[in-house]
């Protein structure tokens, strides 16, 4: 394992050996090379981000998680019709315990784009001059985001998507896409594969602020926009895996 990555990674535990080579190396096949590129000659190192680059690193947790999302007016987003019909089944099965397994977490799949961000744990960012990435306590998942002008190709959506990213003076700016249509956005909101969030993450008052805009015509009657806002903490002291949650007889997902 490169050794700039190896301390971000948790020592095995009972739940399973952690297969830290196998997250980098699934890290690896996903940065885009050039076409007229030789694959022989192509840097395998990250580099560090340059001096000038705002820091947003470290080990940051959700400030009051929202289960559910709301513009930031505080209002629901205007969803077309067979969606909010949909919302609304989704809440219902929720409330009275019925069939929720329109939730992929349950299978321990990943919540994808946003909601990992929402569940409340812990999360922790690295960033390398060519690439920012989110390591999540949660189930061993980890996010990828791209900060060239080259977009990594994926063969499918996926629940995270694909992201890239640039600076615009002190605000990091992050496209992602090519998110999967059983994804939800929070713990009722269905979407498209059409969906497109853009996110502007910034540090103020020593917080982590990420701005997202939510554009997906097949799901909402315009684009819409809520904030979250995260706080440093300490590295978590041990893996949250989803399928020893639910052996134990607890949800796949435990907000705090």
């Amino acid at each position: 394992m490169r050794a700039d990555l190896a301390h971000c990674f948790p020592a095995p535990s009972r739940a399973g050996a952690w297969v830290a080579t196998a997250l980098v190396a699934g890290i690896a096949m996903l940065t885009p090379v050039p076409a007229s590129a030789n694959p022989a000659a192509a840097p395998t190192e990250f580099g560090p981000p340059a001096a000038s680059t705002p820091r947003i690193e470290g080990v940051w947790q959700a400030i009051n998680p929202p289960a559910l999302l709301k513009t930031a007016s505080g209002a629901l987003p205007q969803m077309v019709p067979d969606v909010l019909s949909t919302y609304n089944s989704n809440l219902a099965a929720r409330r009275t315990g019925g069939d929720v397994s329109f939730d992929t977490t349950t299978r321990c799949a990943s919540p994808g784009m946003p909601r990992i961000l929402t569940i409340g744990r812990p999360f922790e960012i690295i960033q390398r001059s060519d690439q920012t990435i989110f390591l999540f306590s949660w189930n061993r998942l980890y996010r990828q985001i791209e900060m060239t002008s080259k977009l990594p190709t994926i063969l499918y959506p996926t629940p995270m998507g694909r992201s890239i990213g640039h600076w615009e003076g002190q605000v990091m700016v992050v496209t992602t896409t090519g998110i999967g249509d059983n994804t939800l956005l929070d713990d009722a909101i269905p979407t498209s594969e059409t969906l497109e969030i853009v996110e502007r993450l910034s540090i103020k008052d020593h917080r982590l602020q990420d701005s997202m805009t939510f554009t997906d015509p097949a799901s909402f009657r315009a684009p819409w926009s809520t904030v979250l806002t995260f706080r440093r903490v300490p590295p978590p002291s041990g893996e949250d895996v989803c399928l020893d949650r639910i052996a134990a007889g607890h949800p796949a997902i435990a907000r705090p």
